[in-house]
């Protein structure tokens, strides 16, 4: 039996089984046997037959027991079913909301008695299989539908359907009596879809009444708020008619307002100012409407009007981003008043100031020539003071060389040492008037650095080991570029300085370098050091910190050399100092570095000869004030320049003068769809190949590299003058 029956088929299919070998049996066991045999064969037979029906029969014993139980099973897994849905449905009807099941088909399974309840012309149409398709068509020409404007079924089946393939659909559907009812769709783990519907009706109609609350209360806010301005104004709507005002507005034109009720049109508010309001500057009453009536964007739009008071009035109108305009009135009479009072008043200043300079003037030309007057003196005084100094000098050497006495001779020494000294306050002084006149003539070239600090080191170590002081000079390979001779003097007077108010300690000289190209030259001490508020003043001519000792230590003019010898020099000089630990002095100058880079420069005015001088510059910038700057630059390393604001007239400019330029610098962005590259490739047709530079304040990678392709230098805003000067220099050679 187990082999002619099937677990897996239904209860059903496997009684109906059981019921047919039933019956097949009971036909073998009533069926006449076809043969007559001897007795004993049917004998054996009989008993064979009775033997399978009795085995027969217990199968189908066995058969139909099973089949009861299978019959139990199916008639308790029916009323299950039949409960499920019964609580299925008791639950879907339990919803207050419209619930309908679509399976994966996009059909209708499920729905309760609320779905599409609130379009009852729809629910008749409503059965078990219906497609979603012929749903949707089915609403879409409903009665209860309230359709937006402009909007048609066949476009409301099209939205509808276009949405239903969203993830997530959510949506609003207005009905006719305004109401309202949102509809959401959910999606089932086999691919159904779940329709909600919400009657939304009671939270449309809050919400309507909170938006017009809300409205009205920002009505009132913003009414308030323009009564309380200082300004007049008033709010016209985009068909230039009247919505609102304030009443400084009233108050400020006199307008009657009685008549220029909401709705009045900008041009009818304009008449009823004629005669009271006249405009002033360029816009006029024709401008004004003209630019009210403007189809696209209106722009920013300021004027003045005065009425018959001759009170003026500043006008400032502006588009709103619903194409409306608001118009504000500002009374600026005092201001004006007060304007034409200051011009009147700036006029007599203007005319005592130019009084004023011009004494000025007078005094500080009176002033120069003075000072002028006296550094010739101090230079000629100085030299004839020199030389009669010199001589006292060599016949005091001489001196020891004869037979005097030990007292005369210290005596000697004595005289020697302050003929020195005065010697030395001389020379100062003749260097400060040198360098404040400017005629200090600077002799730049490259040194090693070495040549000045060891000369200084075996100059100076006698006065150190004099008072017990420690000087050691660092040695150092470097060359640097500089006047050897100025040089070496800041270097003097700041060791000078350092052994003269060093009591103990060292004074230590170095030289350390730095990865822009300089080198900075430093001199430590271990002495008293400088108070803050003293170190600004050191450098001052003839200023001393200590009192007691200025009698003994020279008039304070070597701190004064140093700052004008670097200021001149364009060398940077630092001091560091804490009182009682000793001070430290800094001077920063350019390293000299053979090869292409050769020299590294701080400041063009120390360059040596560098072929730019007499060099015919074409620069080509659109920026006025740029281009002056640049030009008064090169002008000062005696180049000519010409200057061109576009390539028009750079073109201009060549063909006007019939040359060709030394070097062309170009601005990349010269405006009006025009690049520097593009003049460029017309400046070498008509004047040929020419040294050439772009500048640019662009960071654009495209940009380098098309000037690279082109073989052109790109500088980048700000200029760097002294890369740009080398630059320029290497390309003239």
């Amino acid at each position: 039996m187990d082999g002619l029956l099937n677990p897996a088929d239904p209860l059903e299919r496997q009684r109906d089984k059981l019921l047919d070998i039933c019956a097949a049996l009971m036909r073998r066991v009533e069926q006449a046997p076809g043969e007559l045999g001897n007795a004993y064969s049917q004998f054996e037979r009989a008993a064979l037959l009775e033997a399978q029906v009795r085995e027969r029969t217990e199968d189908l014993e066995r058969a139909l027991a099973m089949l009861n139980e299978s019959n139990a099973q199916l008639a308790l897994a029916n009323t299950e079913i039949e409960r499920a849905r019964s609580n299925l449905n008791e639950a879907i009807e339990s919803v207050s909301e419209g619930f309908g099941l679509f399976d994966r088909d996009e059909r209708l399974v499920l729905y309760n008695s609320r779905f599409c309840q609130q379009m009852h012309d729809v629910a008749a149409h409503l059965a078990p299989g219906l497609p979603f398709s012929d749903y949707v068509r089915i609403v879409s020409c409903s009665m209860c539908l309230a359709f937006p404007k402009g909007m048609t079924p066949s476009k409301w089946v099209e939205r509808r359907m276009r949405r239903h393939r969203d993830e997530r659909v959510v949506f609003n559907i207005a009905l006719s009596g305004d109401r309202w009812m949102q509809v959401s769709e959910h999606r089932t783990r086999e691919g159904g879809t779940v329709i909600l519907q919400t009657d939304v009706t009671d939270i449309m109609h809050e919400q309507r009444r909170e938006r017009a609350q809300l409205l009205n209360n920002q009505a009132k806010i913003l009414r308030a708020t323009l009564d309380h301005l200082a300004q007049g104004v008033c709010i016209f709507d985009a068909a230039a008619h009247l919505v609102g005002w304030n009443r400084k507005l009233e108050q400020m034109i006199e307008l009657p307002l009685v008549d220029a009720r909401v709705g009045t049109s900008f041009d009818d508010i304009l008449d009823l100012m004629r005669g009271r309001m006249r405009f002033v500057e360029l816009t006029g009453r024709k401008d004004f409407l003209d630019w009210s009536r403007q189809k696209g964007s209106r722009r920013l739009v300021t004027f003045e009007l005065t009425d018959r008071d001759e009170r003026t009035f500043s006008i400032f109108a502006q588009e709103m981003p619903d194409r409306g305009f608001v118009i504000s009135f500002t009374d600026v009479t005092e201001e004006k008043r007060t304007s034409a009072a200051l011009r009147d008043m700036n006029r007599t200043l203007e005319k005592r100031v130019t009084e004023r300079t011009e004494e000025l003037g007078a005094a500080l030309h009176e002033a120069k020539r003075a000072n002028e007057s006296k550094n010739r003196f101090v230079a000629a005084a100085s030299h004839d003071l020199l030389q009669p100094l010199s001589a006292a000098k060599l016949f005091l050497a001489s001196l020891p060389d004869t037979e005097i006495d030990q007292r005369a001779l210290q005596i000697v020494e004595k005289a020697r040492g302050a003929l020195t000294s005065v010697e030395e306050i001389i020379e100062a002084l003749l260097d400060i008037s040198k360098l404040d006149a400017g005629k200090a003539v600077f002799d730049i070239q490259a040194f090693p650095i070495q040549s000045v600090l060891s000369s200084l080191a075996t100059e100076l170590a006698p006065e150190a080991e004099k008072k017990g002081l420690l000087l050691r000079v660092m040695p150092s390979s470097v060359s640097v570029v500089s006047d050897p001779v100025f040089l070496r003097r800041i270097i003097q007077n700041l060791m000078t300085n350092a052994i003269r108010y060093t009591e103990s300690g060292r004074i230590l000289v170095g030289v350390r370098r730095h990865g822009d190209g300089t080198i900075t030259i430093q001199v430590h001490d271990t002495g008293r050091g400088i108070k803050e508020e003293d170190q600004k003043r050191v450098f001052k001519e003839f200023a001393q910190v200590d009192k007691a000792r200025s009698g003994s230590n020279g008039l304070g003019l070597g701190l004064a050399i140093v700052e004008r010898a670097c200021a001149s020099l364009q060398h940077g000089l630092k001091l560091e100092s804490e009182l009682g630990k000793g001070s430290s002095f800094s001077v920063t100058l350019p390293q000299f570095r053979e090869g292409p880079s050769t020299p590294v420069i701080a400041d063009e005015a120390i360059y040596p000869e560098d072929g730019l001088s007499g060099k015919l510059i074409l620069l080509v910038e659109n920026d006025a004030a740029l281009a002056n700057a640049i030009t008064l630059k090169f002008e000062a390393w005696g180049t000519h320049v010409v200057h061109a604001s576009n390539g028009e007239e750079a073109i201009d400019i060549l063909n006007a003068i019939a040359l060709a330029p030394d070097i062309i610098l170009l601005d990349y962005q010269l405006g009006g769809g025009v690049t520097g590259l593009d003049l460029y490739e017309n400046l070498v047709s008509l004047c040929g190949k020419v040294p050439a530079f772009v500048i640019s304040a662009a960071r654009d990678p495209e940009l380098t590299e098309r000037c690279a392709r082109l073989g052109l230098p790109l500088f980048r805003k700000p200029l760097d003058a002294n890369e740009l000067r080398r630059a320029m220099s290497v390309a003239c050679r």
